[in-house]
């Protein structure tokens, strides 16, 4: 029971980004080659995103749903499986879904939210620019560009996972995903990008790092990433990171 709680935590501490940049990218390279992790990963996130559904009756049937998946995997022949891992968060996460239920029905709202108006501006990148093999794209950068974002992130979903190490996919996917309140999907993204080959997306990655942070509630992580990268003189977003620092501060 120890030893899954310990594997828990590390997942947890992964999705919530309290993982140092070494962390992040040794917990990557086994999520691509270890399938177990991958599946308890994935189930972490979508029993997360339950708790984020402000219907109490939604958030029952998506745990249970859960629950049930579980089962039928635990009774699949010749599959090795993490039972005991997935009860464990399963029961852990039923009692913060508990507690986030009481906490919504008290009519408060959460603290972790960003201001539309604090995130930078992103104008997305030209489109129709050509007229085979990259419609989708163009048509997900459209709906960026519109504003859409919930509506973009599902068209650049599916072009990510084809493409996974696009640094431009892995951008535009994340902001899509923070600005349609999907902030602990996005993370990753951006932890990714911040380790790119490519300077302007790896430097720009680390505002959207500290974002992503505020917003899945680790503020004062958040608020000390952009301190640091506002001291940095040759930091091109030193400026915007100045600004955002002193927004979210006076928000807290």
């Amino acid at each position: 029971m120890q030893e899954e709680l310990k594997h828990l935590e590390r997942i947890e501490r992964y999705w919530e980004g309290r993982m140092t940049q070494e962390e992040r990218l040794d917990f990557e390279i086994a999520l691509l080659v270890d399938p177990v992790l991958q599946r308890e990963s994935d189930i972490y996130k979508g029993v997360v995103q339950a708790l984020k559904d402000i219907k109490t009756e939604n958030v029952r049937n998506r745990l249970k749903a859960i629950d049930t998946e579980l089962d039928r995997k635990g009774r699949s022949p010749g599959r090795t499986s993490s039972f005991p891992f997935q009860r464990v968060l399963l029961a852990a996460l039923v009692v913060l879904a508990i507690g986030s239920t009481l906490f919504l029905l008290q009519g408060r709202t959460s603290s972790t939210s960003i201001n539309p108006d604090f995130l930078p501006v992103e104008e997305g990148l030209p489109v129709l620019m050509s007229t085979s093999g990259e419609k989708s794209f163009d048509d997900a950068m459209s709906l960026f560009k519109a504003g859409e974002f919930r509506e973009s992130a599902d068209r650049f979903i599916p072009l990510l996972e084809s493409r996974p190490v696009n640094d431009t996919l892995l951008f535009y996917t994340g902001n899509a995903l923070l600005r349609s309140g999907r902030a602990a999907d996005a993370l990753p993204l951006f932890n990714r990008l911040t380790i790119s080959h490519s300077p302007a997306y790896a430097l720009k990655a680390g505002v959207y790092v500290a974002l992503c942070s505020w917003e899945t509630g680790a503020k004062q992580e958040a608020l000390n990433q952009l301190r640091e990268i506002s001291f940095l003189e040759n930091h091109p977003y030193k400026n915007e990171a100045k600004a955002l620092f002193n927004q979210l501060k006076s928000t807290r």
